[in-house]
């Protein structure tokens, strides 16, 4: 009884940790775009396949190194069911996730602010991440890419 009792101990914290960490895990997530805010949902470019509209995919994050409640997230929006998304947007927060502003990024037909040789059909692949700061000081503010 007393060598059981070690390994059901450290069995039972082992499935607490993991049940906490899903559960955590879980209450993190948020999905950013709905009916209100998806800066693509009345866009019609494209035909080929189906659209999922207010969709979020690709997901890509970075925290400004400089301030951690500014967070940048970017993703494929309104994916595509045959490949890429009717365009890339940008979730933004300054208050570390509590509110999300979206922006669509110009790189498709759908943003009416893209330039001419930026609106593509379907866009893909999002990345972010932030640099240093200025180019006075390199460890005050920073800037995203």
């Amino acid at each position: 009884m007393v060598k059981k009792f070690p390994t059901a101990l450290a069995l039972t914290v082992a499935f607490a940790l993991v049940l906490s960490a899903v559960a955590l895990a879980a209450g993190a997530v948020h999905q950013v775009t709905n009916a209100g805010n998806d800066p693509y949902v009345a866009c019609t470019a494209g035909t080929a396949g189906r659209v999922y509209a207010r969709s979020e995919v690709e997901p890509f994050g970075a925290v400004n190194p400089t301030n951690p409640n500014n967070i940048i997230t970017v993703f494929q929006q309104d994916r595509w069911n045959n490949g890429g998304a009717r365009g890339l947007a940008a979730g933004v927060t300054t208050d570390g996730g509590a509110t999300w502003s979206v922006v669509s990024l110009p790189f498709s037909s759908c943003d009416a602010l893209a330039p001419a040789e930026l609106k593509y059909e379907r866009a893909s692949d999002p990345w972010v991440s932030f640099g240093p700061g200025t180019a006075a000081d390199r460890n005050r503010g920073a800037t995203a890419y």
